[in-house]
């Protein structure tokens, strides 16, 4: 036949072996012994292997791993019953290489449904496994990440309003399965109605910004417990920038929650401590600035102002003190300070323009009356004008811009000793509780230091006036004599020493005494004036010096009295230019004489103490005073100081000396041994008081 009468080519006149060469997966075809017959380019293609190299081979000799070839002839016997068995298959590629490939075999029946084979088709799913396994851990690894973090997911469908949440987001808004309604409505519900609006504004605008959102917030469990959740989302868009949807996760951060709380809590009580201690510090410093300026107070007057501007501005702008003189006053002295020492004046002009009236219901009156406080922390203008003593005094307080007062009374024991007011201006800060709990403190303070400051006011008063009556009003002028006479009173001087002086006239010559009875106090002053008042009457009635003390001495042993003193008893008696002085010790220390020409010498002869022992030993001894010769005449409150600022004899021997340099009068002597003495140790440090009295022959 020619090629023009063959017949016209067709699909039914393909044969079986183009159509498997034309197929693009891979066909092996075997035999019923398992040799290949049929080999296909694809299955070249995929394997590496031609159809010249397989074609009757068996596919165990190079196709099936090792591991895999005792499972060959069990697959091709189920293969021989009709079983079709489909499924991924490991198999080797000719150069060594394994390959995922999905496989189908089957067997080929002739007509009577004899076996005559086996045909297999295979494909190469090494990429689409590797795909999906890597899809497969990834799906696997976010499910542990999302059980691990406790996350819970979410999606929301914006057309239908449908939400689908997983099982973990259900658990952490406390459902259980079946309860999901699926509704964003279900959601809104949960969430604490106090989150709901912030919640809900955050998912708004990321729905208008076509964005995420991040929030926190409490949900509200079925059996009402409160849980706080962290949710964050995202918008899905489409291709047109439309907003389908969103998808985001929630975890529970309650533990996180409450820990930031309590650690907030924690903080903030520690801050809250670490004021307080700084307040309790500063306002120790503060009372220790006060206990400063009362302890540093000699009296009243000098406490008051010095206390008052110790407390401005630290609590107040304006401070005022009203002090009581006395039990039974009346009428306050008053002490005023500012933070502007300029407005001291102004505060001068009010309080003389209006007189302090103690019966009218003003503030500080009322206060001394009752004996108790008053606290405005914000004054209204009602408040100011009913303050107002008067008509007058309404039309000037207002010009003050008070803002803020603080009144408490002075008191101790019960007894209200006057009161202090504290006034801040428009311009300051208002008074706290805090600040009326420190004031009142002050005022007891200030109230018991001032008290102990009137007591030793009025026991200075006493004994000042009590020692007074215990020495002469005036001395006897002498002609041609100078006397210079002084008393320090030492120490706190709340008690009546022991020292004493006396010069008067006798006939023809003049006594000079100086004495120290030993002690201080009642017994001592009873003493001093039994001392005196013996001396004259004996003296007067013309007793030698000796007799004079020996009557002293009788006088006070018959007293009954349990003390002693020291007496220098001498006459002063002129002669010639000069005087004789005659000097009779009973254990006094001896006058020192200095002489005009610079010599220092002692005057008379050291005897008994007077008041001790039965009888008294004394020698009278007389020394001539030239002009220009002066006697320092001393008490051993001078001389009788713990070390290092005691004086012995040879020392004040030469501060008599300095001081009677230059033929200076009584007087001046006088001040120049208290300067030199006070230098040593000053008269408020030592613990005795001195007596002195200076003659001085006259040039």
């Amino acid at each position: 036949m020619t090629k023009r009468e063959a017949p016209e080519a067709s699909v039914e006149t393909l044969s079986d072996a183009v159509i498997l060469d034309t197929m693009p997966r891979a066909v092996i075809v075997a035999g019923p012994d398992g040799r290949i017959v049929r080999w296909n380019p694809a299955a070249t293609e995929l394997f590496g292997w031609t159809a010249d190299d397989t074609i009757g081979r068996r596919t165990e000799d190079f196709l099936i791993p090792a591991q895999e070839v005792p499972n060959a002839s069990e697959a091709r016997a189920r293969i021989a019953a009709g079983e079709t068995l489909t499924g991924d298959f490991t198999l080797m590629h000719r150069d060594g290489h394994a390959i995922r490939a999905r496989v189908a075999n089957r067997a080929v029946l002739d007509g009577d449904g004899v076996p005559l084979g086996v045909l297999g088709v295979s494909e190469d799913v090494s990429e689409q496994r590797l795909a999906e396994q890597q899809s497969a851990d990834l799906a696997e690894q976010l499910r542990v990440a999302l059980d691990v973090g406790g996350l819970g997911t979410w999606h929301w469908d914006l057309a239908t309003g449908q939400t689908a949440w997983d099982t973990k987001l259900g658990q952490l808004y406390g459902l259980r399965p079946g309860m999901l309604s699926g509704t964003i409505d279900q959601w809104y519900a949960s969430i604490h109605r106090d989150d709901r609006a912030e919640v809900v504004a955050a998912l708004e605008h990321a729905v208008e910004t076509k964005s995420g959102y991040e929030v926190e917030h409490r949900v509200i469990w079925p059996d009402g417990s409160i849980h706080w959740l962290q949710g964050k989302g995202q918008m899905v868009v489409d291709e047109h920038g439309r907003v389908l949807g969103a998808i985001g996760c929630s975890s529970d951060v309650t533990h996180q929650v409450e820990f930031a709380t309590e650690r907030e809590r924690v903080a903030a009580i520690s801050i809250a401590a670490a004021e307080t201690e700084r307040l309790a510090r500063e306002r120790l410093e503060f009372l220790s600035t006060i206990n400063d300026a009362l302890s540093g107070s000699p009296t009243r007057h000098e406490a008051m102002r010095s206390v008052t501007q110790a407390l401005v501005p630290r609590l107040g702008e304006w401070c005022t003190m009203y002090v009581l003189p006395d039990t039974g006053s009346l009428i306050p002295e008053v002490e005023a300070a500012h933070a502007d020492p300029e407005q001291l004046g102004f505060a001068n002009h009010l309080k003389a323009r209006f007189p302090y009236d103690p019966h009218s219901n003003a503030m500080i009156p009322r206060i001394i009356r009752s004996g108790q406080g008053e606290f405005y922390p914000v004054l209204d203008r009602e408040m100011i004008a009913a303050a107002a003593p008067s008509d007058e005094a309404r039309t000037v307080v207002p010009a003050l811009s008070l803002r803020s007062v603080i009144a408490v009374p002075l008191t101790k024991a019960g007894r209200v000793l006057g009161a202090m007011q504290f006034v801040n201006t428009e311009n300051t800060r208002v008074f706290t509780n805090d600040d009326v709990v420190l004031a009142e403190i002050i005022a007891g303070r200030i109230a018991s230091a001032l008290d102990n400051l009137r007591l030793r006011e009025h026991e200075q008063m006493i004994a000042t006036t009590l020692q007074a009556s215990l020495l002469p009003d005036s001395l006897p002028v002498v002609d041609g004599v100078e006397v210079a006479v002084r008393y320090w009173a030492t120490g706190e001087g709340t008690e009546v020493g022991g020292d004493f002086y006396d010069m008067f006239e006798l006939d023809g010559s003049w006594a000079v005494v100086m004495g120290d009875v030993c002690g201080t106090g009642p017994i001592a002053a009873s003493t001093t004036g039994l001392a005196r008042h013996t001396i004259r009457a004996s003296a007067w009635h013309g007793a030698s010096a000796p007799d004079v003390l020996s009557e002293l001495n009788h006088a006070m042993l018959r007293s009954g009295r349990s003390t002693f003193c020291t007496v220098a008893y001498s006459t002063l008696t002129p002669a010639g230019r000069g005087f004789d002085l005659e000097v009779t010790s009973g254990g006094h220390p001896l006058p020192i004489v200095h002489r005009a020409s610079g010599q220092i010498e002692l005057a008379g002869h050291a005897g008994t103490l007077v008041g001790m022992l039965d009888q008294v030993a004394v020698v009278p001894i007389t020394t001539r005073l030239e002009p220009g010769d002066a006697v320092v005449m001393y008490t051993d409150g001078i001389t009788d100081v713990r070390p290092p600022h005691d004086i012995d004899a040879s020392v004040l021997q030469r501060l008599v000396a300095e001081s009677c340099a230059d033929g200076v009068d009584a007087d001046t002597i006088a001040d120049r041994l208290r300067a030199r003495i006070e230098a040593v140790l000053p008269l408020a440090e030592r613990n005795d008081d001195i007596a002195l009295l200076v003659l001085r022959v006259s040039d």
